[in-house]
């Protein structure tokens, strides 16, 4: 929905209309003592918020040690663990990853 001059007005006025029945229900006085909208977050958007941070943080963390090992490799420094690489391949044979 695309929201023109016209159309912000009107939910501008639905707002407030709201607002003002909102205290007459609870007898508050003036426009000017009402509360603040506020915003919380759930305890699980901070959660999620949590694991983004960490995702990003992991992320450059991949893409420094890609980097480096592709320095090694170039510079042919790079060494394979070949008892390391033949235990992962059996552990994915056996199906235990």
């Amino acid at each position: 929905m695309k929201i023109d001059n016209y159309h912000r007005i009107i939910v501008q006025k639905i707002y407030n209309d709201l607002k003002s029945s909102q205290q007459v229900k609870k007898g508050e006085g003036s426009p000017q003592e009402q509360e603040k909208d506020t915003f919380v977050m759930s305890s699980e958007a901070k959660q999620i918020q949590e694991y983004l941070n960490e995702l990003k943080t992991s992320e450059a963390n991949r893409e420094e040690r890609i980097q480096q090992l592709k320095e090694k490799i170039e510079a042919g420094n790079y060494k394979v663990d070949t008892e390391l690489l033949a235990r992962k391949m059996l552990d994915m044979e056996e199906g235990k990853e």
